[in-house]
């Protein structure tokens, strides 16, 4: 009969046992499963709340430009994005599937261009909490997921939120950036026009 040795969970700071043929323990087996590594944690819709409101003020701003009017465009067609052959599994079929679910329940182009541009700007934000690709894109996916209400036996797993994630980011990870990069060149400006010093520009000694 085979034996197998038991060493220290190799996640950091973790007492635990690893499991047999594995380098980690039981619970961060299902991080790992989960987000995509073995720190990962899951992003909730309070860590949203300000990335969500910041960006919605940046694309009010810039509602009328040709690249957000392009964006929300590439949205609409990414909630009716399908795969094609020869690049066809079951995981690819169930992200299709998922974005169907998302748009049948009142899902916009500019919904998913939003929700696209708040977890990416709270993924730059955070960077310990997804040090991988994988993390990012499981952690988009989730966030995308999150547009819409499933029963808890229908929800997807990691792989085809990972999908999601990038097939989304394929679409938009150009804009996102921009998008980003923009509002905080909104934000320097007005930091420096507001400053201690521009208000001693041109003061008169009464």
């Amino acid at each position: 009969m085979t034996s197998y040795t038991r060493t220290p969970c190799a996640a950091g700071g973790c007492s635990s046992t690893g499991r047999v043929r594995s380098r980690f323990c039981a619970m961060h087996e299902g991080h790992i499963t989960r987000h995509g590594w073995a720190g990962g944690r899951t992003m909730r819709e309070e860590d949203l709340r300000e990335h969500t409101s910041l960006v919605s003020i940046g694309l009010a701003r810039y509602a009328n430009t040709e690249p957000v009017q392009i964006a929300y465009q590439i949205g609409e067609a990414l909630l009716q994005w399908t795969p094609s052959w020869p690049v066809v599994s079951s995981t690819h079929e169930k992200a299709a599937a998922l974005f169907s679910m998302i748009r049948n329940q009142g899902i916009t182009g500019r919904d998913l261009v939003l929700r696209t541009c708040a977890v990416m700007a709270f993924i730059r934000a955070h960077r310990e909490r997804f040090p991988t690709r994988l993390a990012e894109d499981i952690a988009l996916g989730r966030g995308i997921r999150r547009l819409i209400t499933l029963p808890s036996y229908g929800r997807p797993n990691a792989r085809t939120l990972r999908t999601l994630g990038l097939v989304v980011r394929d679409g938009l990870d150009r804009f996102v950036f921009m998008l980003l990069k923009r509002m905080e060149t909104d934000e320097e400006r007005a930091r420096q026009t507001f400053s201690l010093a521009a208000f001693d520009k041109g003061a008169t000694n009464a």
